[in-house]
């Protein structure tokens, strides 16, 4: 059986499974892309009775997109549940989202909190609930509307809670509702782990939007994700695109509903190749071809800067992540790289890719020559004449003629001494 590219079980679809049918609540952190989504759906289908007219079991996502992907997940499913009925509560849900007396429900926190004060819907006989991604859930400041939500469960609730990690300020929570089984399963599956190559490129005086258009002319993505710090870069990037005949499309929390559920649709079915976004797509969704990532500059919470490369390289396929960075990016990049991160450290022009010295790594001079050059360039007196940069520029490319004169003539030299002792021996033979 193969449902939405699983063949066989991954290692935390194994593993929790069999928990999540034996009524057990769980902490678990598993890296996203490594399966955790079919491994609750399939658990929970597995565990629950699903009873007409009763919200059976419930899944709580940080984001919209992400309660929105786990509906497609399950919809994909529906045929082997015909009778089931499944409703998304987000902002901006619409009626055939939203079927009269649902049994199972994907939500955000804040929606389904209106839902139950607003006494649309009762999750009191709710037999499990999902927590996804729950470290994000306290980025995003929804604790409190858990909190609420979880209250209005009974004490017989069981509770499945999936993370990256476990933050400190999500610790009590834990311990408020998860009295009675305390399981803490890391799970980290060495099939999924990602592949990837990070190139670490210097925007110099370039602007994100004109580098990503030249990085592009080069990379030749299958889906490219490219990732701003905010929604107005995000839209001075893709317009940029836009205006270069690119297939662009656009996520971040100035979209409506609507928007942004049709972008998540346009990534899944291939008809954009390239996403310009927010970190609100950097954890979670499961973007399948994506080839590419591209991170205009860093994110103030340097931990997302993994989330952003993670997007590619998923399910053991290997991936590039492309870093833009200029000078204020310094220690970021330095925390990173003490972090494990291995950055292949290159220039970006017109007419490729040219591989610098190791970021941090003062250059090796190996030549006269070469010192020459750069105790010209540090000489230049402070009061700039007309034409300098030209003028230095004459003088380097001089230098650098001789040095591959003096190289060339090095081998001929060689090749004319090979060439006379191989004459000496036919002499003497």
């Amino acid at each position: 059986m193969d449902i939405n590219g699983f063949k066989t079980l991954s290692q935390v679809q194994e593993k929790m499974i069999p928990w999540i049918v034996k009524k057990h609540s769980l902490i678990v952190t598993s890296p996203t892309g490594t399966g955790k989504t079919h491994a609750y759906l399939f658990g929970l289908l597995l565990r629950v009775v699903f009873r007409p007219e009763e919200v059976g079991a419930v899944i709580l996502a940080p984001t919209r997109e992400l309660a929105f992907q786990i509906y497609q997940f399950m919809k994909i499913m529906s045929p082997l549940f015909p009778t089931l009925k499944v409703s998304l509560l987000v902002g901006g849900s619409t009626r055939k989202e939203m079927p009269i007396k649902p049994q199972l429900v994907i939500a955000t926190p804040g929606r389904l909190l209106d839902m139950i004060q607003s006494q649309r819907m009762s999750i009191h006989q709710t037999q499990i609930i999902v927590i996804d991604e729950a470290d994000m859930m306290v980025d995003e400041g929804f604790l409190h509307e858990l909190d609420q939500c979880l209250s209005a469960t009974s004490a017989n609730t069981q509770i499945v809670v999936f993370s990256a990690t476990i933050p400190q300020a999500l610790e009590p929570f834990l311990k408020k509702y998860i009295k009675t089984t305390k399981i803490h399963q890391s799970i980290d599956d060495a099939v999924f782990n990602p592949k990837l190559t990070h190139h670490l490129i210097a925007l110099k005086h370039h602007r994100y939007e004109t580098m990503v258009e030249s990085l592009l002319q080069h990379i030749n993505p299958n889906q490219c994700l490219i990732f701003a710090n905010s929604k107005d870069e995000c839209t001075t990037i893709a317009n940029h695109l836009r205006s270069q005949n690119h297939r662009v499309v656009e996520l971040h929390k100035g979209l409506t509903s609507t928007q942004r559920k049709n972008t998540i649709v346009s990534i899944q079915s291939l008809k954009a190749s390239l996403i310009v976004a927010t970190d609100i797509a950097a954890r979670g969704l499961d973007f399948k071809h994506v080839s590419h990532v591209i991170s205009c500059g860093f994110p103030k919470d340097l931990s997302y800067y993994k989330h952003r490369a993670g997007r590619t390289g998923r399910a053991g396929l290997s991936g590039e992540v492309y870093a833009l960075y200029n000078e204020k990016d310094d220690e970021a990049i330095r925390k990173l790289m003490t972090q494990g991160i291995v950055f292949v450290h290159e220039s970006h022009s017109d007419k490729g890719f040219k591989k610098l010295t190791p970021y941090g790594q003062k250059r090796v001079f190996k030549t006269e020559q070469d010192k020459k050059i750069v105790a010209m360039i540090k000489g230049k007196n402070k009061k700039v004449k007309p034409n300098y940069k030209k003028k230095m520029q004459k003088e380097i490319e001089t230098y650098e003629r001789k040095k591959r004169r003096a190289m060339i003539d090095a081998n001929i030299k060689a090749l004319r001494k090979q060439k006379y002792k191989a004459e000496a021996k036919e002499k003497k033979a």
